[in-house]
């Protein structure tokens, strides 16, 4: 509870501080800013306010986080509470509002004039959207939804109930005031980022998340106007082009390549504040995400203690945070053994676990439901060096395993990367041993793009059997161009199917549930795995999954998943054995 307060604070004073920082030079160009850059906090400037003062952005934000700590969303409320900050000065350092976008004033008015009443006060009329206050106009992205959307994605990373729908929660959040598709997507991807972000605090992370949003949104017709967000090298743009205004891409590409090109969070939004322009928003929302990354701790103390109302903004973090959390149901053990094929626990190499102590908790829950095996699948490194560190690795992982009284048997693996163009690069790097096998076999966990077509996947499949290697498709259900019987033509190419335990009953993406069960229907897969990462993100829960293929499928079949193939991998002799 109290590590889920300090990262709650840290992202809402992150992002208050980072407004505080940008107020005073709000609307000031980029060539004033580098003759004359802000250093520290101040205070006055373009509005009479004393130094530690925030703005509309924290304010908008405050006042939807009054009501979701409570534990309630109610959007209706959170609207009443935006009408109390611009018409009577509450959730202001000051007293006063001031610096509001014409965007939310334009929602906020239509707000008031639908809702209110002198005689009755604020009524929700019978019927009506409380999203249609917000502005549906392409002109209408601003960065106004984006600067006080962190609440909403708190919220559904941190209170179980509402992850499944965290989208459709986002979209409404954002329609409150800016309704457009364009403004609604960016709300999104930037609530993936930072909940990756509060999942494991490194900077990498930010680049999974970006990949997880191309996969998700492909489709939107809004889409093409983040090209250069998701571009691989998005991190390499110079300062010349990076822009900072008001525009909601162009905020959400400032912030962004700030987190990604400092290593702390006092140069991530200093560098913030002296791109120019909308200062106090592309800050804040710098702020807020490298206050995830870098934790409370990694505030400047100074800069803490100058924030107005700091103690207030703290005592609603906490409130969210009771309000909020929800623990974990109990595991269920499995009478069968269970064979996890698909686990990022070996420490410190990839985005799974940190720690050692990480991974032998993750052990340690894993055994609790039953597991006998874990292959131990890190993602594909890229040099000699990086197989050897994971030998190394694995081999201390093993010993201290054992030392722990951990009874699982640990056996190597990687999950490797494919893509058709690369297979004489993957080939090199399974032959020379940078790249572990499964087992030491001749089997490989494959993972394929996720807009991999069969074309590419029978390319991929068919170049690993020419050199001797016997692929395993690693969670089959997260690709969304290889459904139906397209998977049964790999399977008869050669290959064969892991899926994610998880996606189940677990699963919060609806689509990758359906592929499971899908799968599990037309008996297309051959193994499981947790494909777990972290304890508080995507953790070694099995259980609920392993439960629904035993009760779902014919017995002989749900035991091959659980162990019997992997049983086999595990006797063949180089991978000649067929399972």
């Amino acid at each position: 509870m109290n590590e889920m307060k300090n990262k709650i604070k840290a992202v809402m004073i992150g992002h208050a501080i980072g407004d505080a920082l940008g107020v005073p030079v709000e609307f000031c160009n980029r060539e004033e800013l580098v003759a004359k850059p802000i250093k520290d906090m101040v205070g006055y400037g373009t509005y009479p306010v004393p130094a530690g003062a925030w703005s509309d952005d924290t304010s908008m934000s405050l006042a939807a986080m009054d009501t979701l700590s409570s534990g309630e969303l109610d959007y209706f409320e959170v609207m009443i509470n935006f009408a109390k900050w611009l018409e009577a000065g509450e959730y202001t350092p000051t007293g006063e509002s001031f610096d509001v976008g014409r965007t939310c004033l334009r929602a906020i008015l239509n707000f008031v004039g639908i809702c209110y009443s002198q005689e009755h006060g604020f009524l929700l009329p019978p019927g009506f959207d409380i999203t249609e206050c917000g502005q549906n106009s392409e002109y209408s992205n601003g960065n106004g939804s984006l600067m006080r959307i962190h609440p909403f994605a708190l919220m559904t990373w941190y209170d179980r109930k509402h992850r499944p729908d965290f989208e459709e929660i986002i979209e409404r959040a954002s329609a409150l005031t800016h309704a457009h598709e364009r403004s609604k997507l960016a709300c999104k991807i930037y609530t993936l980022i930072l909940h990756n972000l509060l999942g494991l605090p490194r900077k990498d992370v930010i680049m999974f998340a970006l990949d997880e949003a191309k996969c998700r949104y492909f489709e939107s017709s809004e889409y093409h106007h983040f090209d250069r967000l998701f571009d691989d090298n998005f991190d390499k743009l110079t300062i010349d082009e990076i822009k900072s205004s008001g525009y909601v891409v162009d905020t959400l590409e400032a912030a962004v390549w700030c987190v990604l090109t400092t290593d702390n969070y006092r140069d991530c939004v200093l560098k913030a504040v002296n791109l120019g322009e909308d200062t106090d928003t592309v800050a804040a929302i710098a702020g807020g995400l490298a206050g995830a990354l870098y934790g409370y701790d990694g505030i400047p103390d100074e800069w803490k203690n100058t924030l107005i109302k700091r103690e207030y903004i703290e005592e609603m973090c906490e409130k969210a945070a009771v309000a909020w959390y929800t623990p974990e149901m109990p595991l269920e053990k499995c009478k069968y053994p269970i064979v996890d094929l698909h686990m990022h626990i070996v420490p410190d190499l990839d985005d799974g676990s940190r720690t050692a102590g990480e991974s032998l908790k993750m052990l340690v829950l894993a055994e609790q439901q039953g597991v006998t095996d874990v292959f131990c699948t890190t993602h594909n490194g890229y040099t000699r060096e990086d197989g050897e560190q994971y030998d190394e690795s694995f081999e201390d992982l093993r010993d201290a395993a054992m030392d722990a009284g951990i009874k699982i048997r640990l056996h190597k693996g990687c999950e490797v990367l494919c893509a058709a163009e690369y297979m004489d690069d993957i080939i090199y790097g399974l032959d020379e041993g940078i790249f572990a096998t499964l087992g030491e076999t001749k089997y490989v966990l494959a993972e394929l793009y996720r807009d991999a077509k069969p074309s590419e996947a029978l390319k991929i499949i068919k170049a690993l059997q020419a050199h001797g290697y016997h692929p395993i498709i690693a969670h089959m259900e997260r690709n969304f161009n290889i459904t139906g019987p397209m998977v049964g033509t790999l399977i008869q190419s050669g290959a064969l199917i892991q899926v994610n335990a998880f996606s189940f009953v677990d699963e919060t993406d609806e689509p990758f549930k359906r592929n499971a069960c899908e799968l599990l229907r037309n008996k297309y897969i051959h193994f499981i795995g947790s494909d777990a990462h972290r304890i508080d993100h995507r953790s070694p829960k099995v259980d609920t999954g392993v439960k629904y293929i035993l009760e779902n499928t014919d017995g002989e079949y749900a035991l091959d998943i659980l162990y019997g193939n992997a049983e086999r991998l595990l006797g063949a002799d180089c991978g000649k054995d067929k399972l």
